[in-house]
């Protein structure tokens, strides 16, 4: 009889508990579907209400006393999927500034930081687009309002160049990829945008570069760009997976201007507790240093002086290069030394911008050299990497010129056609793999000439002799730098070939041509 007493009292407080909670909570009054009937809601407190049919919308308004932010949480109800759109009040005009619909039908939606400087502010509450539209009248909504001090962080709404954030290189900035999506963004397929801006005026010592980092959250894939005055892409970085971090160095600033960071999350996602942080920093040029963006040949870095340093910053990451020697001298030995990280490629465009030559002969880590290198008005390099890339890694391309007695070959002599032409001697390089180098011999009338071949040290080359048309008469095979002599006719033209069969890129081999007695 006690046991059950007990229990009966206790029920009965159960109950009267229960009560006492619900009525202690603040609900909506309707009618609140307009803007002049939306219900007041305090900063710090939370409010209940129903979507009750599919047609139903709920207003709130609420005053924002000073500069802060505000974070927007609107529970989950079974079977309903519900949005929010924000609203900014001034001078009697309502603003939109957001609608979150990032969820499906029974999960909640939540936008981490509204900025609020002081201010009237309008809630709406919404059937989403994502599902049918179906009221509850026994499941609430909760909306709850959280407000923080702002310091150092983005001003959502951020999402085009039109409002961009002014960013500083002394602060650390703090944001958030929320929303997942962004449905006023139209043009950029409803994506969620963060932007920010920094300007350069003509009292800066130009050219500047410009660092900058960003320090990823959990589940988000970012993307970083920076984008001129007039919004064309600088440069962008996309080499992390979710979670992962994005920078971009070295970019340069040779004008005065505006310019633009932009961050968005791929594939819609976001996350609303995590901030992510984001670091710019501007630094002097130094001479000798690559200045970003040099990504095109149009766009190519002059090179003062005979070396110039760069990095490889992303996968796609190319560097182009403009050398125009100050001297008479012509014939250079260029030597690419390369990070740990990367495999790279020198590609070679004269004046014209008409590729001459590839070089691709060492491995991860290792120097790329191109061993004799003509170059009369200028030529382009390009930089690039076919594995790997590390950002904090410098590599250095020098030019140095040569200096080599009697004739030296001049690339690309890769067939008949481009063929140097052999008077009486002439020296030659391997300058890259599968290098191929022919040779011209022209004489009036019909000759047997004595031809002496020294080879390459630390390598093998193959040597062959043809006739006026090209097709191959005699090969010999000439290891190391040792000297093989031999005699063959030629019928007022012919041709020598040289082909690498061990590969050695330093020194050069060296053909002599005489009259046989």
């Amino acid at each position: 009889m006690l046991k059950r007493l007990i229990k009966t009292i206790f029920l009965i407080s159960l109950i009267i508990f229960a009560f006492s909670c619900k009525k202690s909570k603040l609900f909506e009054t309707e009618p609140n579907n307009t803007f002049s009937q939306a219900n007041r809601v305090e900063l710090n407190s939370e409010i209940y209400g129903y979507l009750d049919s599919e047609t139903d919308i709920d207003n709130f308004i609420f005053e924002s006393l000073e500069n802060q932010v505000v974070r927007i949480e609107l529970s989950g109800v079974k079977g309903v999927n519900h949005a929010m759109q924000i609203w900014r009040v001034e001078n009697s005009r309502v603003t939109p500034l957001k609608i979150i619909d990032d969820n499906r039908k029974s999960s909640p939606e939540e936008f981490a930081n509204l900025h609020t400087p002081p201010g009237i502010y309008i809630i709406t509450v919404m059937h989403g687009n994502r599902d049918e539209k179906k009221g509850n009248t026994e499941n609430p909504y909760m909306l709850r309002l959280t407000s923080r001090q702002y310091i150092s962080e983005e001003e959502e709404p951020n999402d085009s160049s039109a409002n961009a954030n002014h960013i500083s290189d002394t602060v650390q900035i703090t944001g958030y990829f929320s929303p997942g999506q962004n449905l006023v963004n139209e043009q950029g397929e409803y994506r969620e945008e963060d932007w920010f801006k920094f300007i350069i005026d003509e009292t800066e010592n130009l050219p500047l570069l410009a660092d900058i980092q960003l320090k990823g959250v959990s589940g988000v894939d970012p993307v970083l760009q920076v984008l001129d005055s007039g919004l064309n892409l600088i440069a962008s970085s996309d080499n992390s997976g979710p979670g992962g971090d994005e920078s971009i160095q070295n970019i340069g600033i040779k004008d005065p201007g505006t310019f633009y960071i932009l961050l968005y999350s791929k594939n819609y996602q976001y996350n609303n507790n995590e901030a992510y942080f984001l670091n710019f920093r501007l630094k002097q040029h130094e001479p000798g240093t690559e200045i970003e963006n040099n990504d095109t040949i149009e766009r190519a870095n002059t090179i003062s002086g005979n070396e110039i340093r760069g990095r490889i910053s992303s996968a796609d990451d190319v560097d182009y290069f403009l050398f125009k020697p100050d001297s008479k001298n012509n014939l250079f030995r260029v030597e690419l030394t390369t990070p740990a990280a990367m495999d790279t490629v020198i590609e070679v465009y004269d004046n014209r911008m008409s590729k001459i030559m590839e070089v691709d002969n060492s491995g991860p880590g290792g120097n790329e050299i191109i061993p004799n290198l003509f170059i009369n008005e200028g030529v382009y390099f390009k930089v690039s990497s076919k594995s790997g890339f590390d950002s904090n890694a410098e590599y250095v391309l020098r030019i140095a010129p040569m200096h080599i007695e009697g004739p030296v070959e001049k690339e690309p002599n890769n067939n008949l056609r481009d063929a140097n032409i052999i008077n009486k001697s002439i020296s030659g390089f391997i300058s890259y793999k599968d290098d191929i180098d022919y040779f011209l011999i022209k004489s009036d009338s019909r000759k047997k000439l004595s031809l002496t071949i020294r080879g390459v040290k630390d390598g093998i080359v193959k040597v062959s002799t043809t006739d006026p048309l090209g097709y191959i008469i005699r090969t010999v095979e000439v290891k190391g730098d040792q000297t093989i002599s031999m005699v063959e006719m030629f019928d007022k033209k012919g041709y020598i070939i040289v082909e690498p069969v061990k590969a050695a890129y330093n020194d050069p081999y060296h053909i002599t041509i005489e009259e046989a007695r």
